[in-house]
């Protein structure tokens, strides 16, 4: 079972892994999340100005990723969304 937990500014809590890579972070939710909610819960600018990713017991939190610019199904069919800083 994964731990992995995203704990988003409104204090939303969803099961998923988050990297960051040339500043872009991405969100990978492992839960069965659907496309459209996940598109409802990161598009919205006042939930992600803080994303808390919590994973083995440690905590990295995230600032300022509110603009989405890319949606996808990985192979897996698990949704992944990809932020960036305004």
């Amino acid at each position: 079972m994964r731990s992995d937990t995203i704990i988003l500014a409104d204090g939303t809590k969803k099961a998923a892994q988050v990297g960051l890579a040339d500043g872009v972070l991405w969100v990978y939710f492992l839960d069965g999340t659907s496309i459209v909610r996940a598109a409802e819960l990161l598009g919205n600018k006042k939930k992600t100005e803080k994303i808390t990713y919590i994973r083995a017991g440690e905590e990295i939190t995230y600032e300022g990723y509110t603009s989405v610019v890319r949606i996808q199904y990985d192979p897996e069919g698990r949704v992944n969304i990809a932020l960036t800083k305004e």
